[in-house]
């Protein structure tokens, strides 16, 4: 298992380093840069073992408390047992749903990181853009598509109007015969 404060205290200082920095230089990639990317994979894998074993306590807590919440206790002693086991349950879902949460910002963090360190930093915007257009374009013709069929529907209407009253006239014809 990893601890989280360990990695935390490390990364407040990147984190601010990158967020806040003003280099207009170009970032030159050495075999350090290598092994820190190895270390970044390593702890998103740390990381990864530790969001697992969170969520499966996260779980336990919740049946925990789901167990309790239907339980019902007859006596006195069951009573404060009941009420204790409630809060407590109910503590441990908040305190492990805000370590997943922070678990979960951190991996975002490293693998922003790491995509920084080791990959074009343009092509992910362009991707989501190119995305985003390639949607909008979709909706628009399908939404074109649909006003045209409709306009089109209005147009034939007496025409279709015209064909249905022949047939309710031959049909009626034709049952009298």
């Amino acid at each position: 298992m990893i601890d989280i404060r360990k990695i935390r205290k490390k990364l407040s200082r990147s984190i601010s380093e990158t967020l806040f920095r003003k280099s207009t230089g170009i970032t030159t990639y050495t075999k350090n840069n290598i092994n820190d990317n190895s270390n970044i994979k390593k702890q998103i894998k740390d990381i990864d073992s530790t969001i697992s074993y969170t969520v499966k306590c996260l779980i336990q807590a919740q049946s925990i408390h789901l167990n309790t919440l239907l339980a019902k206790p007859r006596g006195l002693f069951q009573n404060i047992s009941h009420s204790y086991y409630r809060s407590v349950s109910h503590k441990s879902i908040k305190w492990h749903f805000e370590e997943l949460l922070n678990l979960v910002k951190l991996r975002l963090f490293l693998q922003y990181k790491l995509f920084i360190t080791s990959g074009p930093i343009f092509l992910r915007p362009l991707r989501k853009l190119f995305l985003l257009l390639a949607l909008g374009m979709i909706i628009l013709s399908s939404i074109f598509i649909l006003i045209i069929g409709f306009l089109a529907l209005l147009n034939f209407l007496p025409l279709i109007i015209i064909i249905f009253c022949a047939l309710f006239l031959f049909a009626k014809n034709k049952t009298y015969k």
